[in-house]
Parts: C-alpha cells; structure tokens; sequence
C-alpha cells in the first residue's frame, strides 16, 4: 500500500472518530492540496466531506480542496459541482477573495462545458469583486479566462476589450505566465476577427514569452495556433515550420 494511501486510511479514521476536530479536517485540505500539485487522483473522503453541516467551519475548504481533485482529472462537471456549495458558504461567511476564486474556478468549468452564459456573467462577478479589493493579478487572471469565454461565444469586441484590460492590469515585471495567455487570447481573437497582422503579432508576444519561461505547454500551443493560422493563408512552408518546433 503506498505511503499517500496509508495516509488516506489513516484521515478516514479519525474523521470517523472526531468529525467535528478542525484540525483534522485542516490535515485532510492539507493532504488533497498536496495530491493535487503532486500526484493527481481521487479519494474516497468525499461523501463524508459533502456530509459536514454547513456550519462546520472546514467544510468550505474541504469543499474546494476536493473540487480541485476532479478538475486536476478533468471531471468539469463534478468540479463544477462541489464549487457551487462551496461559494455559497463563503458568500455566507463575507469572505469576497475566496468568494472570487469560486467564480474563477466556475467560470473555467463552464467554458470548458461551453456553457457560455453562466461563465461570462461569473467570470464578470468575480472581476468586478477583485477589482474593489485591489488585486490587480487575479484581475487579470479571471478577465483572460472572460476573454476565452467570450471568444467562444463568438463575441469578439467584448473578448478583445477584456484580454487588453488584462494586459493593462499586469505589471511590466513578474505574472508573465498571466502575460503570455492574455497574448495567447488576444492572437485567437484576431485570427477569429480575420485581423492576421495583428493575430500573428499576439501569437509571436506569447511564444516568446513562454520561450523565456520554458512554458512546454504554452509553447506547444503559440507553435499551433501558429501553424493553424498560416496553414490557413496558404503559407504551408511556415505552418509546417512552426508544426516541427511545437512537438
């Protein structure tokens, strides 16, 4: 039995024994947060965590730490989920920066369920909250994921003012992962808009900035973006260019 699952064992038991300790459910948001960034997968705690009252004052956390497991195996649907709980109770306890990240979380989920609506007017929520709290950053973060919502919907104009107010909001130092999907965003936008010029310019921004950074994934994708839009221009020779640089 490996060490992660012993573990598991071990939490299981002592919510069973003492359900209302904070501390041992602080231990178990601890131990899935750390699934999370290092080994990925499910547990069984689930039922028990969705078992708590509302009241219990580890339960919103516990909440979103499970909710970030089924996000890091792409179950949307279920991640989705056990956010809506979850923002509930934060809203009930004034807490606006959590409240936020809730929305954040929910507004990914519906994109990628390309459910559109619910999104933009989430992803609007939370932007409008971390702007009375001054985060600039996390600002920036939701207004990229509303300008990828709206692009799917096919409202460009309004894609294109939040992924430039993005920009804006970032500092010239520091958030440049930020940085290189607002450009990202902004490339896609313009390509949709037929606009090439500046969509190969966007698209340029963001690979070398995920070049300086060693952003695999990102790069993989400017490389294809790339190679889509050139593909679609006829210049073959600079699509299959950039192809072989993005494997």
């Amino acid at each position: 039995m490996s060490e992660d699952v012993n573990v598991e064992h071990l939490l299981d038991v002592f919510t069973s024994i003492d359900p209302s300790s904070q501390d041992i459910w602080g231990a178990c948001a601890d131990f899935m947060n750390n699934l999370f960034w290092h080994k990925p997968r499910l547990v069984t705690l689930g039922p028990k965590i969705e078992a708590l009252p509302d009241d219990h004052p580890s339960k919103p956390r516990s909440l979103y730490s499970l909710s970030r497991l089924y996000y890091s195996v792409g179950n949307w649907a279920e991640h989705k989920r056990l956010l809506t709980p979850t923002l509930k109770l934060w809203r009930e306890q004034g807490d606006e920066s959590q409240v936020a990240q809730a929305l954040i979380e929910i507004s990914e989920a519906n994109r990628q369920m390309h459910l559109f609506e619910e999104g933009i007017q989430r992803a609007r929520e939370a932007s409008e909250i971390l702007g009375r709290l001054g985060d600039a950053a996390r600002q920036a973060e939701c207004l990229i994921i509303l300008a990828y919502i709206l692009c799917g919907d096919r409202q460009l104009d309004a894609a294109e003012e939040a992924a430039s107010h993005a920009i804006d909001l970032l500092p010239e130092k520091g958030e440049q992962y930020q940085v290189c999907l607002g450009h990202r965003v902004l490339g896609e936008i313009y390509h949709d808009k037929g606009d090439t010029e500046r969509a190969i310019h966007h698209f340029e921004v963001s690979l070398g900035v995920a070049s300086s950074l060693n952003l695999d994934a990102q790069l993989f994708w400017s490389h294809y973006s790339l190679a889509q839009l050139f593909s679609g221009a006829g210049r073959l020779d600079d699509a299959h260019a950039h192809l072989e640089r993005g494997q």
